[in-house]
């Protein structure tokens, strides 16, 4: 499945850079909108035992949503907007190690 991103998704990167999605298509393992806890990309946990922690005790939300792995989907960014990709490579590093994902909200894209 795709997904298209049709407006800037939630979440803590500049405006700027959430904005650069927009147009973007995505792939994704999603066949409709999924609820998911979220935590933020700078504030969220960065290490499998502190997302477990987080996800019993922590603070997080239930969005709707689809999942997208975070690493090709910077690259498809870069390709668009190199800047954009580089505050994700500078700024949410851990983000890109393999099984990362993005969620995209689902007000933000269209399946």
């Amino acid at each position: 499945m795709l997904i298209t991103i049709l407006k800037p998704p939630r979440g803590e990167a500049p405006i700027w850079v959430r904005a650069a999605w927009v147009g973007l298509t995505l792939p994704t393992g999603s066949e409709e909108a999924e609820p998911a806890y979220i935590c933020g990309v700078l504030t969220g946990p960065r290490s499998r035992l502190a997302m477990c922690w987080t996800a019993l005790f922590g603070r997080k939300e239930v969005v709707l949503g689809c999942r997208v792995d975070a690493k090709a989907a910077v690259e498809l960014l870069n390709s668009r907007n190199p800047v954009a990709a580089s505050w994700w490579r500078e700024n949410a590093a851990h983000m890109l190690k393999a099984e990362s994902v993005f969620f995209f909200d689902q007000e933000a894209c269209e399946l």
